[in-house]
């Protein structure tokens, strides 16, 4: 079984799959948190990735499962301790400090693909290079 998620970033819509047998414990932390309405941001640290981090779910799963620390283009992560989930709309590692502040390499979970309408979904987070944040809606049915 997947899941299925869908964003809205101005006028571009798109969906992802979520990686239910891979991510299990984190995917359903963050759906329970659905729908967000929040500003995405750019992960200035972390080459060409945007984040949301919500607070309120971070810990609420203590296991990092299928850990990874680079994503590709159109990978979404979570980084249960932080709460933190993150999309790769190019290269990126998992990282929210620059290197010499870094103790340890920051790990999350791979938990899904964009699937639907990803060049435009992805072109629309690289705005947030030059804008620091832009609002997005995700969501479990389309919006």
């Amino acid at each position: 079984m997947s899941t299925r998620v869908y964003f809205k970033v101005g006028d571009v819509r798109g969906s992802a799959i979520l990686y239910d047998d891979l991510a299990p414990k984190n995917i359903e932390v963050f759906v329970g948190r659905l729908p967000s309405s929040e500003p995405i941001r750019h992960a200035r640290w972390s080459g060409q990735q945007v984040y949301i981090k919500f607070d309120d779910l971070a810990r609420k799963c203590s296991e990092v499962e299928n850990p990874v620390s680079q994503i590709s283009r159109g990978q979404i992560a979570f980084r249960p301790e932080r709460g933190m989930f993150s999309v790769a709309y190019g290269r990126a590692r998992l990282s929210d400090q620059p290197i010499h502040h870094r103790m340890v390499s920051g790990f999350g979970s791979l938990i899904g693909q964009i699937d639907d309408n990803m060049d435009a979904l992805l072109d629309a987070f690289a705005e947030t290079d030059s804008k620091g944040s832009i609002p997005i809606t995700i969501s479990m049915e389309e919006v």
